[in-house]
């Protein structure tokens, strides 16, 4: 139910914005942010995250529109950060692999991207077999 209402604030934060109603369009985003944030058992992880991810696109692009770079920047930050939760982090920082901003390996990272929520993402991603140098996969393989 959770992703028919942030679909309603999404659509009706779209019209009055059109309308020129800004405060009412910040407001309902704002609002679509929530609903999107909340969990929802009945929703996949990628699912949820995409609703999220979204919404923040969306609310940079109004304040990008609005002149203010500092809350632009706010929420693209934000979805940075809502996408790399989803990306599964290594435990061992010493890893050859690891790639140090996102905390993950490339195979970690590769594995990810291969069940990205958009398709065109995911199947250019399906060729990519090639992982080197990870340890964990490496003992895995070993054992």
């Amino acid at each position: 139910m959770n992703h028919l209402h942030w679909q309603e604030y999404m659509l009706e934060a779209q019209s009055a914005y059109e309308k020129g109603a800004f405060g009412t369009a910040v407001s309902l985003y704002q609002r679509a942010l929530e609903v999107a944030l909340e969990p929802d058992e009945r929703l996949e992880l990628a699912e949820q995250a995409t609703m999220q991810v979204a919404t923040c696109h969306r609310l940079a692009g109004f304040w990008r529109e609005m002149a203010e770079p500092a809350f632009e920047l706010r929420y693209l930050k934000l979805a940075s950060e809502l996408v790399t939760a989803l990306v599964p982090q290594c435990p061992n920082p010493q890893c050859e692999a690891l790639i140090d901003v996102l905390g993950c390996c490339r195979a970690a990272l590769l594995a990810f991207l291969k069940r990205h929520p958009n398709p065109e993402i995911a199947r250019l991603i399906q060729t990519q077999d090639r992982v080197q140098g990870c340890e964990l996969i490496g003992r895995f393989r070993l054992n």
